[in-house]
């Protein structure tokens, strides 16, 4: 049995499914990297196996183009970012702005200037869905007055669909060849047969039913960093926050593009005490790398 992205994992759910395996005299396949996004419920169990059973690893780097990029990328990888975002500022890729609101604007209109002939080769990411949503609405409206969607739009569950929009899948189906992550621009809506046609980023299409749109579709001009894991895009526009434990997340959303990532950073402060007095005085980037070099990342009760 392979089980990929196996870092993701949740222990309660992988534990079972390895005592199956032996029980039935079988084989797992883990595959995965423990310094990427680590599961949402509990987990640990992939890493500690790693560190208890050694792993098979690949060191090749087949996707950023730079070799600067690559070296600077290990280094945010195994918790060190300064080198990464010392590597960005030189290169002119990392953007500081008063506050959110601008810093969103720009990155909105920097993706735009290379989404116009590029859309799918261009992603925007955020820590936050509802950054990721606001980019998402910001994306469709220039998309609409540049006369890049259909005239006629299509309402499913909460979202508006027209052809032309760039979709995520959130769902297996197997009997109709999707899987969770596909992303892709509809071609064609068949409002006799209630379907979509959905042209994947492959070049294959695909039939989508409206009923498994209405549930599982998101549009995906912006995605979270889980939502990109795994995607491979020329260009990514990425939001940051200066707080929390983003090392797992940063790595993942640095690291999405061959060609150029881009950073945003909001100076202001985002935390403070009930009388609005900042409680961390370090400048954006310092509380940036402090985040960036905390992992998210639990530890196995053994462990612990």
């Amino acid at each position: 049995l392979v089980v990929d992205e196996a870092g993701t994992a949740e222990t309660r759910v992988l534990a079972p499914v390895l005592e199956l395996i032996e029980l039935a005299g079988g084989k797992a396949i883990l595959v995965g990297d423990p310094h990427q996004l680590p599961a949402v419920g509990a987990g640990g169990l992939y890493g500690a196996l790693c560190d208890r059973l050694g792993a098979i690893n690949l060191a090749e780097n087949r996707r950023q183009r730079d070799p600067a990029e690559r070296g600077a990328l290990i280094r945010l990888r195994h918790g060190d970012p300064e080198p990464y975002l010392a590597h960005a500022a030189a290169s002119g890729r990392l953007h500081l702005d008063d506050n959110s609101i601008s810093a969103e604007q720009r990155l909105l209109d920097d993706w735009w200037q290379t989404a116009q002939r590029d859309l799918a080769g261009s992603v925007m990411l955020a820590y936050r869905r509802d950054e990721v949503n606001d980019l998402n609405s910001a994306a469709r409206a220039l998309m609409l007055q540049a006369d890049r969607l259909g005239a006629e739009p299509l309402e499913l569950g909460e979202r508006e669909f027209r052809v032309g929009d760039r979709v995520l899948c959130r769902r297996n189906d197997h009997d109709h060849h999707l899987r969770n992550g596909m992303r892709g621009s509809i071609v064609a809506i068949d409002r006799d047969n209630e379907t979509l046609t959905l042209r994947i980023d492959a070049g294959v299409s695909r039939q989508l039913a409206y009923a498994y749109a209405a549930e599982h579709v998101e549009h995906a001009y912006a995605l979270t960093g889980h939502a990109a894991q795994g995607a491979t895009v020329e260009r990514a526009y990425v939001l940051l926050c200066d707080h929390g434990a983003l090392r797992e997340w940063g790595y993942v959303a640095c690291s999405r593009a061959r060609a150029e990532t881009r950073l945003y950073l909001a100076s202001e402060a985002l935390d403070r005490d009930h009388h609005g007095r900042q409680l961390d005085g370090r400048d954006p980037t310092t509380r940036l790398a402090a985040a960036l070099e905390r992992r998210a990342a639990e530890q196995p009760a053994l462990d612990q």
